[in-house]
């Protein structure tokens, strides 16, 4: 289970200094920008080759689910990451204490 994922203190750094940018920015940047980008262009570019006749509504359309489900499981990797990254939390201070 991802939430139960220990987080190495790298890790932990690292997730600190995503989280305080965000989790909109996260889900847009993670799942808009690095993700639903290349697979607009992935997929356009295959239904330009493939289709003889390509729907400019049917690609917006695909463009917008691609984005949003980009977005979505980012905001579901945010999710998990911040539980790991709680639990990372709690041993650290349950080893100070």
């Amino acid at each position: 289970m991802l939430s139960k994922t220990i987080m190495s203190d790298k890790a932990a750094q690292q997730w600190k200094e995503t989280r305080a940018k965000g989790h909109w920015k996260y889900a847009f940047v993670r799942g808009v920008l690095l993700w639903g980008l290349p697979v607009i262009i992935i997929t356009s570019s295959l239904s330009l080759y493939y289709d003889s006749e390509v729907s400019l509504v049917r690609e917006l359309l695909r463009a917008l689910l691609i984005c949003l489900g980009g977005f979505g499981t980012s905001l579901l990797f945010w999710q998990a990451n911040e539980k790991g990254y709680q639990h990372y939390l709690e041993k650290k201070q349950n080893k100070l204490g």
